[in-house]
Formats: structure tokens, sequence, C-alpha cells
């Protein structure tokens, strides 16, 4: 029988949260959500979600591996945002990364979870390389242009299926990874939106 790791996903989530040099020390392991003064950046439901969607379809062994699958994978995400890493060093709150940035909330986590899991696929060997190209994306929720729609409405941090897919869509687009029938409709429907938008 193969391993279905959807079994052991609550406890892969808390091996990452706990283990993993991304999140050690940055998980809330009690409360779904966040307060504004929370010294914490990440909830461990969105751990899970982006463990979750890294982990689809995968085949492997045991919980072991997919626990160091996570782990790898997220630690070198984590190279790519200094802010993460100036949060732990207690240079800057997390309450500004989560106020100034996208990348801390959940709908990121999933969606380079999501976009992670095709990466992993497709470059089994150079996925560390093309995962820097995250920095080259505008992260600042001040980018109204790049966000609105896609991961904010109205300057608020959305999550519905759509927007985790829009999110995903630019993740996917910049590690230069093709978009599935299904996200590319999505896409496309978004893009009409936009122009319509632009000549009212």
């Amino acid at each position: 029988l193969l391993y279905d790791h959807r079994n052991d996903l609550s406890k892969i989530a808390k091996l990452v949260a706990l283990k993993s040099l991304a999140f050690k020390g940055l998980v809330e392991m009690e409360r779904s959500t966040l307060s504004e003064r929370s010294r914490k950046l990440f909830t461990l439901s969105s751990i899970y979600t982006g463990c979750h969607a890294l982990l689809d379809t995968k085949q492997l062994e045991d919980e072991t591996g997919a626990a160091k699958l996570c782990i790898s994978f997220w630690d070198e995400v984590a190279k790519q945002f200094a802010e993460w890493d100036m949060v732990k060093k207690n240079r800057l709150t997390a309450g500004e990364i989560r106020k100034d940035h996208i990348h801390s909330h959940g709908i990121a986590i999933q969606s380079i979870g999501m976009a992670g899991n095709q990466l992993l696929n497709e470059y089994p060997k150079e996925w560390k390389q093309r995962l820097e190209l995250l920095k080259e994306i505008d992260w600042s929720r001040n980018n109204k242009t790049q966000w609105e729609g896609r991961a904010l409405t109205g300057g608020t941090v959305s999550k519905t299926s759509n927007h985790v897919t829009l999110t995903t869509n630019l993740i996917k687009k910049r590690l230069g990874l093709t978009l599935s029938p299904d996200e590319k409709r999505v896409e496309d429907a978004y893009s009409r939106g936009q122009s319509g938008r632009k000549t009212n």
C-alpha cells in the first residue's frame, strides 16, 4: 500500500513548525488567527495548508520523508524573505511585516506550496535555484496594481479559492511554470476584469 500523507498532515505540520529553520519560533501553535500585537508571524493552520498544498499527489514513503521534504522546501523559501529572519532576530516586529507584506500571510504560504508542488515535479534538480525568483516578486501590500483583486480585496487580504488561484498564478508565472487550464481560465477572467476597470 502506498503511504498517504494526508493521515499524518497534522503531525507533519507540527514537525515543520517546530523543527524547520524557516518557521521555528515564528508559529502560533494554539490560535488559528494572529492579533496585531502577536509576536508570531504564522499560524499552525497556515503551515498545515501550505504543507498540504506542497505534498498534494506526491508519492512518499512515510511521515518522516514527508516532513523532511517540507522542511527542506520551506527552509529554502525562507532564504528568499529576509524579513522573516529579521522578525526572528527581533529587528522587526511580526505585526509590521504582516501589515506591509503579503508573503507572511496564509494565502502566500498556500500559494507558494501549490506552486512548489509543480516546481518539485517539473524541476526536481533545479527547484532550489528557481525559488530564488521569489525575490523578484514585489510582495509589498502597497503594490495595489499587482495585488488588488488577486490577494487583496479593498486592501484587505482575502483567501477565497479564487484569490488563492490568482496568487498562485502570479508565483507560478514568475517561477517559469505553466498554468493549468482551470488556472488559466481564472487568470483570463481576472485580466478581463482589470481591463474593464481601466476603461471605465
